[in-house]
């Protein structure tokens, strides 16, 4: 089971010397800054989300979910087929008169817009990395596998140590932390391997 803030809180505390005169509020921005980090630098499954955006006829821009942070992929689900991304300039340059199946989209903070001007309802596919939720309480658990307790925890101490500014063991445990990532990284990357193996032999390619 994934670790509670609190529990996290707690391993924190005793790696940093059991210190009273650092409040729980700092030590929690420490965990929190760490979840977040991790979280939004590593590609994890469970990081992953899935939006249908229905295209209003006439309608170029709309609002993507709370929890957005970057886009993955993105598929017209009605032509099936893959949806360029334009940069910001790109777009702007792109023409508002013309209009179809969308063939191009651009996201500017969490707007995505499109092009052509839809002239239908089309289904747009959006698989996006999700930001996590904030562990909000002390009964709130890290919504990632236990395995990923670890780089968290000594994340959030290096983070500690930056603060008390004892930088060599800051190194420490954000090098620990980095190095629990790589286990973790290089496991999933494993996992993915054996399961595309499988659907090979299951399909009849080996």
């Amino acid at each position: 089971m994934p670790a509670t803030r609190l529990t996290m809180r707690t391993e924190v505390v005793f790696i940093i010397g059991n210190r009273t005169d650092i409040s729980t509020s700092t030590i929690d921005n420490w965990i929190r800054r760490a979840y977040q980090h991790i979280t939004q630098s590593v590609e994890l499954p469970e990081a992953f989300e899935t939006v249908a955006q229905i295209m209003t006829i006439g309608t170029r821009a709309y609002t993507l979910p709370t929890n957005y942070f970057s886009v993955y992929t993105v598929r017209n689900n009605t032509t099936d087929l893959a949806v360029i991304q334009r940069s910001q300039s790109d777009y702007n340059a792109l023409s508002t008169e013309v209009d179809g199946p969308v063939t191009d989209y651009a996201v500017f903070n969490k707007t995505f817009k499109v092009h052509p001007t839809p002239d239908a309802s089309e289904s747009i596919q959006v698989d996006y990395r999700k930001i996590f939720a904030d562990l909000t309480t002390d009964a709130t658990a890290h919504a990632l596998p236990d395995s990923w307790d670890h780089p968290i925890i000594h994340l959030a101490a290096g983070f500690g140590f930056d603060f008390l500014n004892e930088i060599e063991r800051a190194r420490h445990y954000k090098a620990e932390a980095r190095r629990y990532v790589r286990e973790q990284t290089n496991r999933l990357a494993a996992e993915l391997i054996d399961r595309n193996e499988a659907m090979r032999v299951i399909g009849g390619e080996i």
